[in-house]
């Protein structure tokens, strides 16, 4: 399945990129790892682990159901206000939980 995306144009720059971490320094109070001094756990086998498990028949008929509702709002057949990308990848998001 391709992107959806309509995004005809990226945001390419920052203006006033002074100005701008100015007025965040006046809000922000940020924190590094080294002035927290917080203890670091070590990690079983040095490093970390992806653990993969195989998709549930329930999970995949569910992307088959998102990916028909791709299809549809990608075809111009649904009103967006009824169902647009937004609502499906959130909810797909969600089902990986």
């Amino acid at each position: 399945m391709a992107p959806a995306t309509g995004c005809k144009a990226a945001f390419a720059r920052f203006v006033n990129v002074p100005e701008l971490m100015t007025q965040f320094r006046q809000v922000a109070d940020v924190q590094t790892a080294d002035m927290l001094k917080l203890p670091i756990p070590k990690l079983d086998q040095g490093r970390p682990i992806t653990v993969s498990a195989p998709a549930t028949p329930e999970l995949k008929r569910f992307v088959e159901h998102l990916v028909k509702r791709v299809e549809k709002i990608k075809g111009g057949r649904v009103d967006p206000r009824v169902d647009n990308m937004l609502k499906i990848t959130t909810e797909g998001r969600k089902s990986r939980a």
